[in-house]
């Protein structure tokens, strides 16, 4: 819980030694808990912790410098996910997920959101927490250093023809504190395809043997954003709160209706 080196080899073309040391107390976050037509399609936790990098990164040879406390989190699920061949009569797909964890100067903040394709959320949680230098075991696991929130709300605007956020606002309602409203301003555009999710040959937790490796390359000005092996992504935002500055990730992956969205297809875009 404290730190986790990453090396890569450079087979693909890519080489990478990195350092991640934990700056933040660990996050579990509630079970998520799914049933469709009475059969659980999902059950499973994962933890989110907070923390700096540090290392290099060479793609086909040129290598960038990971500065030393270079803001970043790590997060580890486990449980049980439905996959295909599933009995029960077939239906649109529709899933709803956004997870925004967010290193701000002196704390860290944290929500995941899973809607339907009506807007009743069937999961939502959000977490506050105070910045680490140098943890101990003993704080990195002490969830009394972690504030559950009373209520986390996520209120974001959809880049026309997209299920891409162009901004978002999230507020954070605290039990006898005040209010801490976090807005996102994205950078940076990262294709979950990527690392697996949605891909059509190399799919999350998909088996390729004992040891299989392939490289993916991605033109993002080329991506068509209703193509549904696209529309999973991450955004690196600008975070602000108040005075307070920082870091933020938002992950996204609307598929099928979404009526406060405005979505009623499988991958329409906004308005």
């Amino acid at each position: 819980m404290l730190e986790h080196r990453v090396t890569v080899d450079g087979s693909q073309g890519v080489a990478a030694d990195l350092v991640w040391r934990a700056g933040s107390p660990v996050i579990e976050e509630p079970r998520f808990t799914r049933l469709v037509d009475g059969r659980p399609i999902l059950d499973y936790t994962r933890i989110t912790q907070f923390g700096f990098w540090s290392g290099w990164i060479d793609i086909d040879g040129t290598r960038i410098e990971i500065a030393p406390d270079t803001l970043g989190c790590r997060d580890r699920s486990w449980g049980v996910r439905g996959g295909s061949g599933l009995p029960g009569p077939a239906t649109v797909p529709q899933f709803h997920w956004l997870w925004v964890p967010t290193i701000l100067d002196d704390l860290c903040a944290h929500v995941a959101v899973n809607e339907d394709g009506d807007g009743r959320a069937w999961h939502r949680s959000g977490a506050i927490a105070g910045r680490l230098d140098a943890p101990s075991l003993d704080e990195a696991l002490d969830d009394s250093r972690v504030r559950r929130t009373t209520r986390s709300e996520v209120d974001l605007v959809w880049s026309p023809g997209t299920r891409w956020m162009s901004s978002a606002t999230v507020r954070h309602e605290q039990w006898r504190d005040d209010e801490i409203e976090i807005t996102y301003e994205p950078v940076l555009r990262f294709q979950m395809s990527g690392i697996g999710y949605l891909h059509p040959e190399w799919g999350h937790g998909s088996w390729h043997g004992e040891l299989a490796e392939t490289r993916d390359s991605i033109d993002l000005a080329s991506v068509d954003p209703a193509d549904p092996t696209m529309v999973h992504i991450q955004q690196v935002c600008r975070a602000t709160s108040g005075e307070r500055s920082g870091v933020g990730v938002f992950e996204q992956l609307v598929i099928g209706p979404h009526a406060p969205s405005g979505f009623s297809g499988l991958t329409d875009g906004a308005a």
